[in-house]
């Protein structure tokens, strides 16, 4: 066409194309259609230019025509009208094209189609619009584009069609040997809409040919990898229908290199059902900026392949459940940074399920993948789907891409926003690395950073890790702030880590897989289950099978604190330690120099478990209960510089399963007790300290201040000496062992088990068992059921069976008993090929001693039972035959090699100690003696005898008959429970002591520097010194002996007893039935008392004759020698004691005392039948046995001779034999 300008004016159905050459131009006002099989215009010549105005359409309806074509360079085209063609409505192949559309571009197939040309420019303020399935786009860049600008405007639409399949705009990238587009550069201010979805669009892993995004690059090179450099700037909405495979709002398929910038600006919206922004695999150099909203219902960002950087200001949200998170990298992905902005979000979406960010890591074993993440912004988890499933609900989750694990996170994450999770299922958490990620690299959580989960906070699975956590702002979790699994992790604390629910197992917690590893909790940091919570600050699980040996490095200079009263795992300990595994090792000290606190204990060492290492304390370690307990394990040292406390006890390491040594510099609030080992307690410190050794051979020195040492744990009498230093030692016979080899079964309760035969299938089935009876538990202390089987082995046919059992009093006499005696016993069985068997045994107690054992005549005191375990049986063989009431067997010293047969040997103890002031003795009849200094002395349970020695001593005694001693000094004296006894025997001056209604008084007497006052309180009897005492008794009934000295003892109300000693004294009962008693005089006593109880006694002392004078006396008790007792008309007891004697009651129904002990020919002056009474009753005679004694009697003349035991013989004077029977006497 000639004409450079040329006007239609239609409608024109055209029989040729309108061809515009160089510098044409052409204005289309009204319809034109297209000839048949061409298009309408034709543009070839260079800078042509077409113009439609609104009023003006161009068609090309026949099928496979296009509207216009444009292959000239520099062509212009303009619309405002309509172009709409069946297979394009606008082709282009030329170079610097410039199309402006505000009216409307369609197609059936595709609207504008950019198949060549470099320059290229389009704006878009119109509609450029699908009317049937778009091939590759409603908008079409073919892979030859290179400097391309696309600009779709505020206004402007580009869509696929609704009902349509295909993408709004499609560029491929790449041509046959030319892999790459270059400088293209997409922005779009309104409308991309991609249309269609299911297998039509997506099939087999492939895209169709119709494609259905907002926006797709799709490789078309035919190479692996093409390229294309450029922008796409999206301030409107790219949006699309598909969601099926990795279609979605913005497409860069897999195989395309993206090198430039995707900016989503702040009203921009990415949007897809399927994916809102997917990034395929390819080596990029891309950076994603979105400070608008990008979305899905499934996943809005998904980053595959290298080079990728996303960078969000804006918002990143699910509108439905995320699979494998609302940001996903691919396995594919590396060398890619997530930056999450102040104001970003990147959340699953309220009501939905999925992470926030999933991070998939390596593609192959080994695989180390480089990634940059930081976050000032929100992160948000959502829903309760499985742990396993790809929609479990974390803040950051970062997994491997290979099943079973085996790839590596390489890359440092800083927070300084919030990262939060809201499941509850297993090990989901705000940030998790799963099983088999190991990370390398630094998660640092700034200052302002918040770190939260529902289910944990931050989660380490189980790898090679190589990981520095800096916590400086929060990490909490309703269940369990930090978890550690596998290897090499290091938290270092300055923030907080809080528990904002309960805390299961620990607020930090190391799993059994956790090895070398570090807890450092800085100055400021603070691990707190969180109050009104429950669980332990701390919480380590050391080791995965038997034998585990687990390195970590555990400090604190901040404040760890458990909470609550939970039990098991939500027990409120601050550091807890415990096995996953028996006979596990936890290699660490444990330095503190902040606080370490717990409702429970501070420092828990549990069962199983091996602390290899020592608890080094500068601060303050403190529990409710104890402030560190060792139970049922192992530790090393505890080294005290600070201050550690415990409610119950500073240190309990009653049931620790080695020795103990603890090392004090500080201060202990709260008893410190020891193990049943050889332990070693020393201090320097000036506070004093409370010690309980426990059982063992301890070594226990205290500090310069004072310092007690404890027994009551002990079950046996413990013998306690201290120097003027505090220096000595306590010893104990604190068990036996007993011994027996090649025995005979040959005294078998039968009928019980019938036969050897029997006895040994009872024995293997576990039904025999140990049963030990002692005086406090006549009917078995402790029981062993014989029922683990050590070995069973036949050679040469012989059989042997070796059985074990542990004893304790859970079942004999039940687990209330307050014993706390413990064995060990080991049977032998050997059965000979006749069937017939003999035994071995080997019998160890602890808490029990051989005077323990019940002495009963006929009777076994350790013997064997035959029942299954809880159920009591009949004795089918005696273990120690008892013969008249002694134990059978010889007791030997510890290390005496005692041979077989029936042999004790006694296990004593002694601990050696050291600057001790104060001592609490045992249960048991214990002896405590002190030297000078200021004591604290209390015997507890148990007839004690305490002595303080010089100083102002406090003597308690406790439950029982106790003796007290107070030595020198000004000293309290409190007998406690039971008929004690104040002791002056060790003072060298008089003593006047006087005691009131309630046993309280006090003892005068005069010391080296003046007087001296001790205060007596609940005693009953007084004891004085060699010298002139004063002794006052009270109402109730006393004894009181003087000792040396010209004594005074007054008795008063009550039945005393009054013993004078050497030394003229005054004896005054006083009111009641009082005894004159001369039992511990060396000579022999004549005593006699007139009809008001008064009289004398006289005897040869060492000086001459002593004579004491008796007031108010009704009884009268002789030496070992051969005294005369003359009693009144009243009633009165005589007892000779050892010696010949020479007893006259007097008028009145007197008795007569006599027995084994007092050994002698005594006489009886003047016994009335039928008024006066024998006491035989220390002879322990039964009913015949004391009629063999009356019928054997002797008459003697006017008098009868009575035989008892021993050869004790008593002659009643006057008296005929026929005359005696059994109401004569008292038996």
């Amino acid at each position: 066409m000639a004409n450079r300008s040329n006007r239609f004016n239609g409608p024109t159905q055209l029989n040729d194309p309108i061809v515009l050459n160089d510098n044409e131009r052409a204005t289309i006002r009204e319809d034109l259609i297209a000839p048949q099989g061409q298009p309408a215009v034709n543009i070839v010549g260079e800078d042509a230019t077409l113009r439609v105005t609104r009023s003006g359409s161009i068609s090309a309806p026949d099928s496979g025509n296009t509207a216009v074509l444009s292959s000239g360079e520099d062509a212009r085209i303009t619309n405002r009208g309509a172009i709409s063609g069946a297979f394009n409505g606008i082709s282009s192949t030329g170079d610097d094209l410039r199309l402006s559309n505000s009216g409307l571009i369609s197609s059936d197939s595709r609207a504008v189609d950019l198949s060549d040309g470099d320059g290229i420019r389009v704006r878009n303020s119109g509609t450029i619009l699908g009317t049937g399935n778009q091939r590759n786009g409603t908008l079409y860049v073919d892979g030859t584009v290179d400097d391309l600008k696309i600009d779709n405007t505020r206004r402007g639409v580009i869509d696929a069609g609704e009902g349509n399949l295909g993408d709004a705009i499609s560029v491929q990238v790449g041509a046959a040997g030319d892999p790459s587009n270059d400088n293209i550069r997409i922005d779009n201010d309104g409308l991309l809409q991609g249309r269609g979805d299911g297998p039509e669009v997506f099939n087999g892993g492939r895209v169709t040919g119709n494609g259905s995004s907002g926006l797709r690059f799709f490789n078309g090179s035919g190479q692996p990898q093409a390229t294309i450099s450029g922008s796409v700037s999206n301030s409107g909405t790219i949006t699309s229908e598909v969601n099926v495979g990795f279609l979605g709002g913005l497409v860069v398929e897999d195989g395309v290199a993206f090198q430039g910038r995707i900016t989503n600006e702040r009203r921009g919206l990415i949007s897809g059902p399927r994916n809102g922004l997917y990034i395929g695999n390819a080596e990029h150099d891309l950076d994603i900026i979105n400070q608008g909203r990008i979305e899905s219902g499934s996943r809005a960002v998904n980053i595959d392949g290298t080079g990728v950087n996303l960078f969000n200001s804006g918002q990143i949200v699910g509108t439905g459940d995320q699979r494998n998170g609302t940001v996903y990298s691919d396995a594919t992905a590396d060398d890619y940074a997530i930056i999450n902005g102040r104001r970003g979000v990147i959340d699953a979406g309220r009501g939905n399920q999925g992470a926030g960010v999933a991070l998939q890591t390596g593609e192959v074993l080994g695989d180390v993948v480089n990634v940059t993440f930081r976050n000032a912004g929100t992160i948000q988890g959502r829903g309760q789907a499985a742990a396993t499933s790809g929609l479990a609900g974390d803040g950051l989750r970062i997994f491997s891409g290979v099943t079973g694990g085996g790839t590596t996170y390489q890359g440092d994450i800083i927070n300084s926003g919030r990262i939060l999770s809201e499941s509850t299922q297993g090990p989901t958490a705000a940030i998790r690395f799963s099983n088999g990620l190991a990370y390398q690299g630094t998660l640092t959580n700034e200052r302002h950073g918040l770190i939260a989960g529902a289910q944990n906070g931050l989660y380490f699975g189980d790898a090679a890790h190589d990981a520095n956590v800096v916590n400086r702002g929060t990490i909490a979790s309703d269940s369990r702030a930090v978890n550690i699994d596998g290897t090499g992790v290091n938290l270092t604390n300055s923030g907080r880590i809080i528990g904002s629910g309960n805390q299961r197992n620990g607020t930090v917690y190391s799993d059994a897989t956790a090895d070398n590893y570090s807890i450092v909790n800085e100055r400021r940091g603070v691990i707190d289950a969180g109050r009104g919570n429950q669980g332990a600050g701390i919480s380590l699980q050391t080791g995965e099978v038997d034998g585990d040996i687990v390195t970590a490095s555990i400090s604190n200079a901040g404040r760890i604190q458990g909470r609550g009263a939970g039990e098991g795992n939500l027990e409120g300990d601050g550091i807890r330690v415990f096995a996953g595994a028996d006979n596990t090792t936890l290699t660490s000290d444990i330095d503190n120099r902040g606080r370490i606190l717990g409702s429970d204990d501070g420092i828990d060492i549990r069962t199983g478990t091996t602390l290899d290492g020592d608890i080094n304390n500068r601060g303050i370690i403190f529990g409710r209960n104890n402030g560190v307990e060792i139970s049922g394990a192992v530790a090393g040292s505890i080294n005290n510089d600070g201050l550690i406390a415990g409610e119950v006890a500073a240190i309990d390491a009653s049931n620790a399963e080695a020795a103990v040594t603890v090392n004090n510099r500080g201060a202990l609030k709260g008893d410190v007790i020891l193990s049943g080992f050889d332990d070693t307690f020393t201090s320097s410190s000036r506070r004093g300290a409370v010690i309980t050794g426990g059982l063992g051979n301890d070594s226990i020195s205290g500090g310069t201040g004072r310092d007690t040492v404890r027994f009551d744990d002990i079950d046996v009498p413990v013998n306690v000496t201290l120097d003027d230093n505090g220096n000595g030692t306590a010893t104990r016979k604190n068990g036996f062992a007993l011994h027996f080899e090649n025995i005979e079964v040959d005294s078998l309760n039968t009928a019980a088990v019938a036969d050897d035969a029997a006895f040994l299938s009872e024995a293997l089935a576990g039904n025999l068992y140990f049963n030990i009876h002692t005086n406090d538990f006549n009917g078995g202390e402790i029981r062993g059921q014989l029922d683990n089987i050590v070995s069973d082995v036949t050679e040469g046919g012989v059989r042997t069976v070796v059985l074990s059992a542990v004893l304790d009093a859970a079942q004999e006499p039940g687990p209330t008993s307050d014993s706390e005696a413990t064995g060990e016993g080991l049977v032998t069985l050997t059965v000979a090929p006749d069937g017939s068997i003999t035994y071995d045994l080997s019998l160890q107690t602890t808490g029990l001693a051989t005077f323990d054992l019940l002495p009963v005549a006929g009777f076994s005191a350790i013997h064997l039972h035959n029942a299954p375990a809880g159920v009591n049986g009949p004795v089918i063989l005696d273990v120690v035959q008892d013969a008249g009431g002694d134990i059978t067997g010889l007791v030997q010293a510890p290390g005496v090699d005692t041979g077989d047969g029936n042999v004790f040997t006694e296990i004593i103890e002694t601990d050696t100690l050291a600057s001790i002031e104060n001592v609490v003795g045992s249960n048991d009849n214990d002896v405590i003696l002190a030297a000078a200094g200021n004591n604290r002395l209390e015997g507890n349970d148990g007839n004690d005898e305490l002595a303080g020695g010089a100083g102002n001593d406090t003597l308690l005694g406790g439950a029982g008959n106790d003796t007290l001693r107070g030595g020198g000094g000004n000293d309290i004296t409190d007998g406690g429970l039971g008929i004690d006894t104040a002791d002056f025997s060790d003072i060298g001056a008089a003593v006047t002591a006087r005691l009131d209604e309630h046993g309280r008084g006090i003892a005068i007497y005069q010391g080296p520097n003046g007087r001296v006052v001790d205060r007596l309180i609940s005693i009953e009897n007084l004891i004085g010194s060699a010298n002139a005492d004063s002794l006052s008794g009270n109402e109730l009934a006393n004894e009181l002996a003087g000792g040396a000295g010209n004594d005074t003892l007054l008795g008063g109300a009550g039945d005393d007893i009054l013993r004078g000693g050497g030394g003229n004294d005054v004896t005054d009962g006083g009111l009641g039935i009082d005894t004159a008693d001369f039992s511990d005089i060396g000579a022999a006593v004549t005593a006699s008392i007139d009809e008001h109880g008064r009289g004398t006694a006289t005897y040869q002392g060492p000086n001459g004759l002593v004579t004491d004078q008796l007031i108010s006396i009704e009884n009268l008790t002789g030496s070992e020698n051969n005294d005369v007792l003359l009693g009144n008309a009243e009633v009165n007891v005589l007892v000779g004691n050892g010696g010949d004697d020479t007893l006259t009651g007097g008028l009145g129904a007197d008795t007569f005392v006599f027995g084994p002990e007092a050994l002698g020919a005594d006489v009886v002056t003047d016994f009335q039948d039928g008024l006066d009474l024998l006491d035989v009753s220390a002879f322990s005679l039964g009913t015949t046995e004391l009629q063999s004694v009356i019928s054997s009697a002797q008459q003697i003349g006017g008098d009868v001779l009575l035989t008892f035991a021993q050869e004790n013989t008593v002659l009643l004077e006057g008296v005929q034999a026929q005359a005696l029977d059994t109401s004569d006497f008292l038996s």
